[in-house]
C-alpha cells in the first residue's frame, strides 16, 4: 500500500474537488459552515496509478477515499478455492472503504485495485 502522507503525491484540495465531495454528502446530511471549513483542511487530493492497490486484504484502512474521477475494484479472494474475483466497482463521485475496514479499523477481508488512473480526495483515519 502507498504511503500517501509521506510519498509527496498529496496536493492541497482545490475548490472544484471541495465542492464536489460536498456536494455528495450534502445528499445524506446537512453541512454546517464551520464543518465545512474544518473538513476543508484534513482532506488531500491525490491522483493513483493504474495497477496500484491502495487496500491489500489483511491490512487495516488508513484512508477513506472519495472518487472525482477514475475507477477502483474490490477483489474477493474466495476462501475454498484462493481464487480471486472482482467483488464490486466504485465509480466517479463514489465514497470508497471495505468493510470491516475504514470505521472499525479491523483487518480488510478484501483488497481494492486502482483499475484506470484515478483521482481521489483523500481522509486519512486519524483525522
Amino acid at each position: 500500500m502507498i504511503d500517501f502522507l509521506n510519498a509527496g503525491s498529496a496536493l492541497p484540495l482545490s475548490d472544484e474537488s471541495f465542492n464536489a465531495i460536498t456536494t455528495a454528502m450534502e445528499t445524506f446530511l446537512i453541512l454546517s459552515g464551520a464543518l465545512k471549513t474544518a473538513f476543508r483542511e484534513i482532506l488531500l487530493e491525490v491522483t493513483l496509478k493504474k495497477g496500484t492497490y491502495i487496500l491489500t486484504a489483511g491490512a487495516k484502512q488508513p484512508h477513506l477515499w472519495f472518487i472525482l474521477e477514475g475507477l477502483l475494484r474490490e477483489i474477493t479472494v474466495d476462501r475454498y478455492t484462493q481464487q480471486a474475483h472482482t467483488s464490486w466497482f466504485w465509480f466517479n463521485n463514489s465514497f470508497v472503504y471495505a468493510m470491516p475496514g475504514f470505521f472499525d479499523q479491523a483487518p480488510s477481508s478484501v483488497s481494492i485495485e486502482v483499475v484506470k488512473d484515478t483521482k481521489v480526495i483523500l481522509l486519512s483515519y486519524p483525522q
